[in-house]
């Protein structure tokens, strides 16, 4: 079965929020709690698929299913005591730019990994979850942070804001033998503002109205739904919610 995977922004956006997962172990982690992991996400970065090539960018070896969510400020939980490194958006290029036009400018070649750009990211990632979750109305938000989110109004200001911090300008590009065509430039993005544009671009664009929240036991993942039946963010996800309720059945009677 074939899963979405998303274009561009759309993969950068899904693997911001998918830093919020499910431990493994019926509990919630966070990638970025930690400058340590914060830098871990930027030295994986894939924008485009993970190291195997699997949807949301998982490295080979994980379990499907395996990797779901935690609220900002709730204790990792990790087995090993380590930082997370799910993938994270490529500090080296801008996602794509809007239908019609594209981006020329380029992101800084490195981001530093600091106190301040982790709280800075993790605010972000706080709003883009919350409009997340307003997207997928009337289906149920990740349980990961649905009894904590930031209202929508401050989450729809915040990912404006870290958005318009770097400016903008329109430009005509225009090869000589091909057509003439807008595009945006901007001087230095910063990673908060690639990572808030490209939030923007996929809650602004058609990719948003196949966002869902997956409702297996224990996920906690945003997907783009693949076809108009697929309940389950990944196969081993349909596998555990078909278990439950088998076993639900059987425990009734």
């Amino acid at each position: 079965m074939e899963y979405a995977r998303g274009d561009g922004r759309g993969r950068t956006a899904l693997d911001l929020v998918s830093t919020v997962r499910h431990d493994g172990r019926g509990g919630v982690a966070d990638d970025l709690e930690t400058v340590a992991g914060l830098a871990d996400w930027l030295a994986d970065g894939r924008p485009e698929g993970g190291r195997d090539g699997r949807p949301g960018g998982e490295p080979a070896g994980q379990p499907d299913g395996e990797r779901g969510g935690r609220p900002e400020d709730e204790p990792a939980g990790r087995p090993d005591g380590k930082p997370g490194g799910r993938p994270g958006p490529q500090p080296g290029g801008l996602p794509a730019g809007p239908r019609g036009g594209d981006r020329t400018a380029e992101a800084p070649a490195t981001a530093t990994a600091t106190e301040e750009l982790r709280a800075d990211v993790v605010r972000l990632r706080r709003a883009v979850r919350a409009l997340f979750a307003h997207a997928v109305r009337p289906g149920p938000p990740s349980p990961a942070d649905a009894h904590r989110l930031m209202p929508f109004e401050e989450a729809l200001a915040h990912l404006n804001a870290c958005a318009a911090r770097t400016p903008v300008r329109l430009e005509l590009h225009w090869e000589p033998d091909g057509e003439p065509h807008p595009g945006l430039r901007a001087d230095e993005d910063t990673l908060v503002t690639q990572l808030a544009r490209a939030a923007v671009e996929f809650l602004a664009g058609p990719e948003r109205h196949l966002l869902r929240a997956c409702t297996a036991p224990r996920c906690v993942r945003y997907y783009l739904q693949g076809h108009g039946r697929q309940e389950y963010c990944k196969p081993s996800c349909a596998n555990r919610a078909r278990a439950a309720r088998h076993y639900r059945r059987n425990a009734g009677g």
